[in-house]
């Protein structure tokens, strides 16, 4: 998909293929770099940088189909990641440029400078690819509902089951504790057993 410059090209394929050996065996980067459907990795931000932000400051890569923010530390400001999903890359140069410079960085990172604009605080976002993006869901709303009225009706059903499983094992403990009394054994059936 990159076909304003055949040094573009050249350069995306030797470095897609000497580092697609190194990763596991279902991610190329060449695929990455050319393909639809691919997402950016954007290994910090700080608590200020939302959706919003994210995607004004990234949809000059390709139309962005969807943002997922993940916090996996508590504290504010720390330990926030993001990743971008792209429906598809623009075919500018700018888009290309970074594509081509994660591929041919060292430690494959496209580094941007981003400011807020209210406080002036300036942090320096990471990009990378995302080597193994979640599928986007083929299903439909009316899909989706009937999956979750199939798996609220299987649910309702087992809480019955479990509810007739319960009646029968009280019925059988009383019984063995009848026996058991006429039979002048523990009157707790648990302890003869």
């Amino acid at each position: 998909m990159f076909n304003n410059t055949s040094n573009a090209n050249a350069s995306l394929n030797r470095k897609s293929n000497t580092q697609t050996q190194s990763f596991e065996s279902n991610f190329n980067a060449q695929n990455w770099a050319n393909e639809p459907n691919q997402s950016v990795f954007i290994k910090r931000i700080p608590h200020w940088f939302g959706e919003d932000e994210i995607y004004h400051t990234m949809s000059y890569l390709g139309k962005i189909s969807r943002i997922h923010i993940v916090d996996v530390s508590p504290t504010k400001g720390s330990g926030r990641m993001a990743f971008v999903h792209y429906d598809h890359w623009f075919n500018n140069n700018h888009s290309q440029n970074v594509r081509i410079e994660i591929l041919n960085s060292n430690d494959n990172t496209y580094v941007q400078s981003v400011c807020n604009p209210i406080t002036y605080e300036y942090f320096m976002m990471h990009l990378t690819y995302n080597r193994r993006p979640i599928p986007r869901s083929t299903y439909d709303v009316d899909q989706l509902t009937d999956m979750i009225n199939t798996l609220n009706s299987e649910n309702t059903i087992m809480k019955q089951k479990m509810s007739l499983m319960t009646e029968k094992m009280n019925y059988q403990e009383s019984v063995i504790k009848i026996m058991m009394e006429k039979l002048g054994f523990a009157t707790n059936p648990s302890s003869a057993l």
